[in-house]
């Protein structure tokens, strides 16, 4: 049984805001990364991992953290984005090291866009029309080419009549000019918490056009309805893949109404601004939160009620915490069976 890590391995293309995050939190870590920059090293040590392809070299990977695990395997794993092309490398690193996180699995659903699509089918969460064949003559510009097991929006572009494929897996997605929603949120495996909500910009490659991330602007609007809209699909999702940690999910506006993108199931490159904008006040009242919830799971309502209320008390528009009042009030009136799971079951519309 692995014990509670002091000690992080973060292996990502960038782990500069992941490495700062966890210094910040007194972890020692080392970084397995693309670029080990002044930043990064100011906080860790840091280990040169070349890229291949849309991600980090599987062979180079490793063998630097094989090396690592001679010296000492009672390192935490956790993981960002350039694993996505290679979920067997990822299973490989979590039979050495103690993973904090999704497992491979999660990564191997997400670079089948068949399995991940139907998914959202049976889950109920509206997402661009997709497909797997191009789409007919004459659509050309209306319809994007994206590559799986990719990150940053490096393997998307705009699809055009006679267009060479992509060799590997790819899908074709209806394209919606609209602004696009990174939602940063945190997980048990039961339920979700919402960080953070940023809209991404997009960034030129080589001079040209392009989709690669570019940027957020922190504290994007969202109005009661896409807030409850997005609670709902976070949670579905956890419990459907049994998501832990911190993830994020990316969302399309059209009009009024929110079209999934993608979901990372790891740290995304909006950590640093929603890290840097959480107050005092909001740490502590997510503090209280947490309490809350495992007096509600354990069955007892008035305890949770009341850490529930002292939440509010602190952060007066935490709509969760009313939620799980009005939710205890329904328990204390009708009990949940024996087994009960956690989920609240609503009786009436």
């Amino acid at each position: 049984m692995w014990s509670e890590p002091t000690d992080l391995l973060i292996v990502s293309n960038s782990g500069r805001a992941m490495a700062e995050s966890a210094a910040r939190g007194g972890y020692r870590v080392t970084v397995l990364d693309a670029f080990c920059d002044a930043d990064t090293r100011a906080v860790a040590s840091c280990i040169t991992v070349p890229m291949k392809a849309r991600g980090l070299d599987p062979e180079h990977l490793r063998g630097e953290t094989g090396r690592l695990a001679v010296l000492g395997g009672g390192l935490g794993l956790v993981y960002g984005a350039g694993l996505e092309h290679t979920p067997d490398t990822l299973a490989w690193m979590a039979e050495r090291f103690r993973l904090i996180g999704n497992p491979p699995r999660v990564l191997e659903l997400l670079a089948n866009p068949g399995g991940f699509f139907a998914l959202l089918d049976r889950l109920d969460i509206p997402y661009p029309e997709t497909r797997s064949e191009p789409p007919a003559p004459g659509t050309g510009g209306q319809w994007l080419v994206k590559e799986a097991g990719t990150s940053g929006g490096l393997g998307v572009r705009r699809w055009h009549d006679g267009d060479p494929r992509p060799i590997g897996t790819h899908y074709f997605q209806q394209f919606i000019d609209g602004p696009v929603l990174s939602v940063l949120f945190i997980a048990n495996g039961a339920d979700c918490t919402l960080i953070g909500t940023n809209r991404l910009r997009t960034a030129p490659l080589d001079g040209v056009s392009s989709f690669r991330y570019g940027g957020a602007v922190t504290r994007a609007v969202s109005n009661a309805g896409q807030r409850a809209q997005i609670e709902r699909q976070c949670r579905v999702l956890v419990r459907a893949l049994g998501l832990r940690g911190v993830n994020n999910l990316d969302y399309v506006l059209q009009g009024a109404e929110m079209r999934l993108l993608e979901l990372n199931p790891r740290p995304s490159a909006t950590l640093g601004l929603s890290e840097a904008d959480v107050s005092d006040k909001k740490k502590q009242a997510v503090e209280i939160y947490l309490k809350g919830l495992e007096e509600y799971r354990a069955k007892r309502w008035d305890a949770a009620i009341a850490l529930f209320k002292q939440t509010l008390e602190v952060d007066p528009d935490d709509g969760p915490s009313q939620t799980y009042i009005d939710r205890c009030e329904d328990f204390k009136v009708l009990p949940p069976p024996e087994n009960w799971d956690g989920v609240f079951v609503m009786k009436t519309k």
